[in-house]
Formats: C-alpha cells, sequence, structure tokens
C-alpha cells in the first residue's frame, strides 16, 4: 500500500491535535468540579471561586482558566443547559427620539397604530409607519418631521417620503447594532462561556441571545435589560474628597462600635469570670503591632501570613473604610481610592449610611469604573470616582416620582399662544398626579358649566420614564377623572426646563411649557 507511512503518521498528528483540544474541557471540567465541592451548593461562591481563577495560568503554563473556557468544547443549550433569551429594541421610542418627540396628533396616532398592527402583520413597523401616517394626515410630508438637528445631514424640507423611509431604516438599524454591541460587552464582561449573540433578520429590532451554562438567570436578566447613557460629568479632584472620606472613616468607626456594644459586653462579662492567671497561660504573649503599620503593609500587599489575616481583622476594626478602600494618596486627577471587587458591596453600604453621606460634599457622586484598573494584571481592582453633580435638572426627584413643573406658557392646538401671568402647575406625587392648569380650546363634549377642565387631582397609570439624548428625559402616564380621560406626555430638560403635551379625549389636545420647581 503506496503512502502508509504517511497515512499513519497523519493518523498520529490528528489523534494529538484532538487530544490537545480536549485537554481544555478536562481542565475546565477539573476546576468546575473542585468549585462545585467548595461551594457546598452556594452558586456564588462557586462563581467567586471560578471568577478568582480567571486569569491564573492553569494548564501548561501558557493558557489561563479563561483561555480554557474559551478553547473548550461547546456543548450549547441542550447539553449544558443555560438561558435563551429574545431581546427587542423598541422601534418606535426610536422614531420618536429621531423626530425630536414631536407632540404632533398625526405622528403619534400613526406610530401606535404601526405599533398595533406589527405584533400580527408581516411588514416591519416602518412601513406600517409609514402607511398609516399617509392614510392618517394625507398630503403631510414625512419630512416636516423628521427635518431635526439631529437628522440634518440626512433630511431637510425637499426630502421624499422615500428617502426619509430609507434613513429611518437606517438609523433603527444602526440603534440595532449599538444594541448588539453593548450586549456583547456586556455578557463578555459577565463571563460567560461560547455565548450565541444574533440579530433575527426576520423581525426588526430582535437580538437572540443563548447563554449556556447559567446558573444566576435573575442577575443576568437585570444585567441585558439594563439602560445605558452616555454623560459627561464635572470631578472632584482626590485631594478635595480624602480629608472627607477620613472624617467618613473616622464615623463609621464610631457606629459600627456602637452597633457591637452589646455584643462586646457580653463577651466582657464572659471573659471576667476567667482567672487571670488561666487567660494568661491560655494567651501566648504577641509582640505589639501597630495599627497603622499593619495597614500600611497590608495594603501594600507585604503581609501574607496568617498572623498578617489577625492584623487585618484588628486594622478593619480601627479603619472600617479604609481597610478595603486604598485611598489615592497622590490626590492627583478624580479616582479618590481602590478596591477589590468583593469589597465594592461593603463600601456601598458604607458610603450610602445616612450618618457618612453627612459627612460628605452634597454634591458629590460615587461612581464605580467600568472596568479593572489597568494596574491589576489580575482584573479584580476597580477605582472609585468623585463626581460632582452640578446640574439643575431636578433628575433626584425625577427618580422619586416627586417633583413640579411650573408652568408659565401655553400653547393650545389652535388659536394663539400666551404667557400666563397667574401660578399654575403640574406635580408628580408617586401615582397621583395633581394638574392645576388652564384650559383653551374645542370641547367636543363637556359637562354644564364648563367642568373643571385641567384642574383637578386623579390616581396615574401606564406611568413610564424613559432617558433620552443630551440629558432629556420623557415621561407618559394616563390618567383621567369623571368629566375626561387624558394623556399626558412630560419632556424634561438637562437644563430644567419643561413641555407638557395633553391629549383629552373629548377636547383638543393643549401644550405647555415652564420650568422645574427646584429646591436649592
Amino acid at each position: 500500500m503506496q503512502n502508509k507511512g504517511f497515512v499513519k503518521v497523519f493518523a498520529v498528528l490528528l489523534t494529538l491535535v484532538c487530544v490537545f483540544y480536549l485537554s481544555f474541557s478536562f481542565v475546565t471540567r477539573h476546576y468546575t468540579n473542585k468549585a462545585k465541592e467548595i461551594a457546598n451548593g452556594d452558586p456564588k461562591v462557586e462563581q467567586d471561586y471560578l471568577d478568582s481563577l480567571s486569569n491564573e495560568k492553569v494548564m501548561l503554563w501558557n493558557w489561563t482558566l479563561k483561555d480554557c473556557r474559551e478553547m473548550e468544547i461547546s456543548l450549547g443549550l441542550d447539553l449544558k443547559g443555560g438561558m435563551n433569551v429574545i431581546l427587542e429594541v423598541s422601534v418606535p421610542d426610536v422614531i420618536r427620539a429621531l423626530a425630536d418627540n414631536k407632540p404632533d396628533e398625526n405622528f403619534n396616532k400613526a406610530l401606535n397604530e404601526a405599533a398595533k398592527q406589527a405584533v400580527n402583520s408581516q411588514d416591519d413597523i416602518i412601513t406600517l409607519f409609514v402607511r398609516e401616517y399617509q392614510k392618517t394626515a394625507p398630503g403631510a410630508k414625512l419630512s416636516e418631521l423628521f427635518a431635526t438637528q439631529q437628522l440634518k445631514d440626512k433630511v431637510n424640507q425637499k426630502s421624499s417620503d422615500a428617502e426619509v423611509e430609507k434613513v429611518l431604516r437606517a438609523e433603527v438599524k444602526a440603534a440595532v447594532e449599538n444594541s448588539y454591541n453593548v450586549l456583547r460587552t456586556r455578557i463578555d464582561r459577565f463571563g460567560v462561556v461560547q455565548p450565541n449573540i444574533q440579530s433575527l433578520e426576520d423581525k426588526m429590532g430582535r437580538i437572540m441571545v443563548e447563554l449556556p451554562g447559567i446558573k444566576e438567570p435573575e442577575r443576568v436578566r437585570k444585567l441585558l435589560q439594563g439602560s445605558a447613557n452616555l454623560e459627561f460629568w464635572e470631578t472632584y479632584t482626590a485631594k478635595e474628597i480624602l480629608p472627607a472620606m477620613q472624617s467618613a472613616d473616622s464615623k463609621l468607626r464610631a457606629i459600627l462600635s456602637q452597633e457591637t456594644a452589646a455584643d462586646s459586653t457580653a463577651t466582657n462579662a464572659t471573659a471576667d469570670t476567667i482567672p487571670a492567671a488561666k487567660l494568661a497561660e491560655a494567651t501566648p504573649a504577641k509582640k505589639a503591632v501597630s495599627v497603622a503599620d499593619s495597614l500600611a503593609a497590608t495594603l501594600k500587599g507585604d503581609a501574607k501570613d496568617e498572623k498578617a489575616g489577625a492584623n487585618m481583622e484588628e486594622i478593619k476594626k480601627q479603619y472600617p473604610l479604609l481597610a478595603v478602600l486604598q485611598l489615592n494618596s497622590s490626590g492627583q486627577g478624580p479616582v479618590i481610592g481602590y478596591a477589590n471587587y468583593k469589597d465594592t458591596a461593603d463600601i456601598n453600604r458604607y458610603l450610602s449610611m445616612p450618618e457618612i453621606q453627612s459627612e460628605l460634599p452634597k454634591d458629590l457622586r460615587l461612581k464605580w469604573g467600568v472596568s479593572p484598573s489597568e494596574f491589576d494584571k489580575k482584573g479584580q481592582t476597580f477605582e472609585l470616582y468623585a463626581i460632582k453633580s452640578t446640574e439643575r435638572n431636578g433628575r433626584e426627584a425625577i427618580n422619586a416620582d416627586h417633583y413640579k413643573i411650573n408652568v408659565d406658557y401655553m400653547q393650545p392646538m389652535k388659536g394663539r399662544s400666551r404667557a400666563l401671568t397667574s401660578d399654575y402647575s403640574i406635580e408628580i406625587r408617586n401615582d397621583s398626579v395633581f394638574s392645576y392648569l388652564p384650559y383653551f380650546g374645542v370641547a367636543y363634549n363637556v359637562p354644564y358649566g364648563g367642568g373643571k377642565g385641567l384642574i383637578f387631582n386623579a390616581p396615574i397609570t401606564g406611568y413610564r420614564k424613559e432617558s433620552l439624548k443630551k440629558g432629556k428625559t420623557r415621561i407618559d402616564f394616563k390618567t383621567g377623572n369623571e368629566e375626561d380621560k387624558y394623556e399626558y406626555s412630560l419632556t424634561i430638560y438637562s437644563d430644567g426646563s419643561a413641555n407638557i403635551h395633553i391629549q383629552p379625549m373629548n377636547r383638543q389636545a393643549i401644550s405647555y411649557s415652564g420650568e422645574l420647581d427646584i429646591k436649592e
């Protein structure tokens, strides 16, 4: 048989290659089983153990556990289990944003109708929207809606409906691709091995995500559903905040000492019953160690033995915050400290205490960096940034669903716009609206005597809040009284100014403008 030797060599080489690639699966299986033994049924402990070894070399002094998990044989959802999620980009919201959330009645009616039809239609939502808008507003051009500052280079007043439709498709596609990239980044950071992420071509805006081996579905669900916004902030320097952090550490020590006072009293009472001689025999003398010296050594990573561990416990009692948060001693830049990812939850809990908040500047906002610090090759150390909240947009009040808008201008659907000299406002208090607004316009059905108009307070339903570009916030809700049903749409800008659009059922729509009532 010719080439018999070549076939044997090829078979041996192929076998070696197969064994080499199978070895990655053996390595990952070994450490996975070891993690299960250590965790004893606790998925968090298991994941923490695997994360701690993620950047450690575990195979042939060259491949880390992370590399091995990426190279192992993919079993998929059928064999390994996990999550299968389909996410959808809200195309109607993208279209609204491209139109600068115009309060145009025909626009909103056409878009809402298109969204309803898209559930059972084979056509995509853009096709349905264009069709419905042409039906709702015959003769009106789409360019009147989308000739905005955002699309100034793509749409103008002379653009045809076909050209505008093409631009809308391109913008929606870009939004979907951006969402795809965000999901990919988040999943990679989460550490899922061999995920499958793909856009579904049959349905616009839908992305399918397959995550094999997921044991914390709720955590992943929150990760995927979270929204991300690009923001620019003014910052403090570390030098400005370090004294406040030291004061906060002292205050925290006093608080924790008070919390453990009862336990300490009980312990001391027990200790008093033990003869001093016996206690001396049971407790060998140890060389006194300065707490400050131990802190410095521990934070530098110099102490690695059992004695250092014992000292660290003492350090945490003396410096509960600074023992887990290493301050930026240089005082330069916005980073005020560094911490291991395992300690970030404790630090957040400490810094959220009202007593600790009182030691810090009122406009200080502390934010963790999204990526590990560059100097930590293991990727376990994160930076804490000092953000200065200087904006007057009442965001905290909006997020708390408790805010008031003072109205000073009115724009009826038909007729003259006018400034308002009296005190008019709209106020949101949790699940209720307090509306005190004048009304001018045509009423199709009105109670005898004119009724209350837009002066009433009532519960709200369908409350929806959305962060838009350039710091804008869009809020929609429905309400009503015995006279009518209303749809409120609020747009609040980064400078605190606000627009209000109200669509009654039995009256013409009307719009208002004003300012957030911001307490200094």
